[in-house]
């Protein structure tokens, strides 16, 4: 009674007779049958109980403990008394021309929304990497029908299609992966973007992306009523670069122990000074007093920081544009460069400051993305990498 429980509950289906079972040391092959009842005959509709003969059907059935678990399915065939009609009996595991269980059919589909590969799957499950790859072609997403309030773009390397790098468009204010586009050209962009009615468009209020130009046009034209805003993440970046930028070539110019001393100091001084002990704020006191440079980026490193604590926005704001004068005056390169890259995405990067929109989901997808991408060795085909994507999400 408890095994024939078990095979119902495994295989979804009720009144299944357990006859009898072997285990060669890999695999468990149960004989299983329906019990007989009448059934209704599929050409004339005659109701009939006549057995007409048996066959028996290899079926796997997935694995259990570490074990493949296969089923010799006894299936009957009933004769229909009127018409001479011989069919078999319905059952509620096993679809037609099928040589696996439908539950079996259903697990394989729920591992592929995870980051394994085919092959790694098929192995799992006892199956042929093809089949796996015939079950996968069951799911489908079309194109996105509508478009949401808030739009987060980015690109990711995909390397499908002879494409370098492909988009994914994201809510990350639901937290939902939208489409997975193959290409992140203006002229692509702007076709898909514009292929929506404009009504759908005005739905759009905010439109979150890095500082790609494309990406500024494509808001300009396709989303105009949207508030554009700069990920805050890619600008705070530009700041870091730059100070980086600093270290490096002032720990060149130093001797040998120094140059170690700044290279085995980069974390203690990319971290927040506030959060030091007294320890460590003294070690950064002295690495800083080596250099005028470097002091001098420290400090608006630390500025730009702080913003992140003042509450009221326009005195952020204010807070940002004097910072990036300050630093474009400042005689450092890396420093002017960066106060320049400020300048010329000034608008979207205030704006960040006053909206909590970012991209931090966006990104964190596409970390999920590099993992399916490196298990699977690769996509070439851009229809099937898409689909495994958005069916991971």
């Amino acid at each position: 009674m408890l095994y024939n429980y078990f095979i119902e509950e495994s295989l979804g289906a009720q009144d299944i007779k357990l006859k009898e079972y072997e285990f060669d040391g890999k695999k468990f092959s149960i004989e299983v049958e329906l019990p007989r009842k009448e059934h209704k005959c599929p050409v004339c509709g005659e109701q009939t109980d006549r057995i007409h003969d048996y066959r028996k059907q290899r079926i796997k059935a997935g694995e259990i403990n570490g074990y493949f678990l296969e089923l010799l399915y006894r299936k009957r065939r009933y004769r229909c008394e009127r018409c001479s009609k011989n069919f078999y009996e319905n059952n509620d595991f096993v679809g037609r021309y099928q040589r696996m269980t439908k539950m079996m059919v259903m697990s394989v589909l729920e591992m592929l929304k995870g980051t394994e590969s085919f092959t790694s799957i098929a192995k799992r499950m006892n199956l042929t990497r093809p089949t796996v790859a015939r079950l996968f072609r069951l799911t489908s997403r079309g194109k996105m029908k509508e478009l949401p309030r808030v739009l987060g773009i980015d690109e990711f390397r995909g390397n499908a299609n002879g494409q370098k790098f492909q988009v994914i468009l994201t809510d990350p204010d639901k937290h939902e992966v939208l489409d997975i586009l193959p290409k992140r050209t203006e002229d692509y962009l702007l076709e898909y973007f514009l292929s929506f009615p404009k009504e759908q468009r005005e739905k759009v209020k905010f439109f979150v992306s890095d500082m790609y130009k494309p990406y500024a046009e494509i808001a300009k034209k396709c989303f105009p009523k949207a508030i554009y805003l700069v990920d805050r993440y890619h600008w705070v970046r530009q700041q870091i670069w730059a100070f980086e930028n600093v270290r490096k070539r002032e720990q060149k110019r130093l001797g040998k122990n120094h140059r170690l001393y700044f290279k085995r100091s980069r974390q203690l001084l990319l971290k927040h000074f506030s959060e030091l002990d007294d320890e460590q704020k003294q070690t950064v006191l002295n690495i800083l007093s080596l250099s005028d440079d470097l002091s001098t980026a420290y400090y608006y490193k630390e500025r730009l920081y702080a913003l992140w604590d003042e509450p009221d926005i326009k005195k952020k704001k204010k807070s940002f544009v004097q910072i990036t004068d300050a630093m474009r005056q400042s005689g450092i390169s890396e420093l002017e460069r960066c106060a320049n890259t400020y300048y010329n995405w000034l608008p979207q990067i205030l704006t960040s400051l006053e909206y909590s929109f970012s991209n931090g989901y966006t990104e964190g997808c596409n970390n999920k993305i590099k993992v399916l991408k490196r298990n699977g060795y690769g996509y070439r085909n851009f229809e099937v990498f898409r689909k495994r994507i958005l069916n991971a999400f």
